[in-house]
């Protein structure tokens, strides 16, 4: 009787996890509506973010970037940068970790699902894009653009405990 009932919890929490426990808490589109299919994998297009059962969720790393960049804690905004996209922005004379810049009003949109194949977020097991509207400002001369942006971040992780880190992120 014990071992039945071992499988049969075990069973349960499976379930609960595949079907991100079932959460309908968000509308429609919106992080935690489960999709059509109760999965998060691309088929015909993207689709919104499944319910993460870790808690971890794309726009908490958003936020942390900016407040260390809002900080000028490069190394800490950098820990949340995949190597490849801070090689990138550390090969830009203007980009926001080589120059002082302030980002405000930040607004972040709902996280779309993609398929990293051929994107920086290739070879990651998930990726996700996250648009966002913001105000930059900089405290340092630079050819970037500033003022009012629309911006987009392409998040990827390799599993659901990971935290995600940005792959790329520009003008949306």
């Amino acid at each position: 009787m014990g071992r039945a009932r071992a499988v049969g919890l075990g069973v349960v929490a499976v379930t609960l996890l595949v079907t991100g426990c079932g959460s309908t808490s968000a509308g429609p589109g919106q992080v935690g509506s489960p999709s059509r299919t109760g999965s998060t994998s691309q088929v015909a297009g993207p689709s919104t973010v499944a319910a993460d059962p870790s808690g971890i969720e794309p726009g908490s790393t958003i936020r942390d970037y900016v407040r260390d960049l809002d900080a000028q804690d490069a190394a800490a905004a950098e820990s949340l940068l995949a190597p490849q996209h801070v090689r990138t922005l550390l090969g830009r004379p203007d980009g926001w970790l080589t120059t002082s810049v302030t980002i405000t009003d930040l607004s972040l949109g709902t996280p779309v699902t993609r398929d990293g194949h051929g994107t920086l977020a290739d070879g990651y097991a998930q990726a996700v894009f996250v648009p966002a509207r913001l105000t930059l400002t900089r405290t340092t001369p630079g050819s970037a653009p500033a003022g009012h942006l629309t911006w987009g971040f392409l998040l990827a992780r390799n599993s659901m405990v990971s935290r995600w880190i940005i792959v790329d992120d520009g003008p949306a």
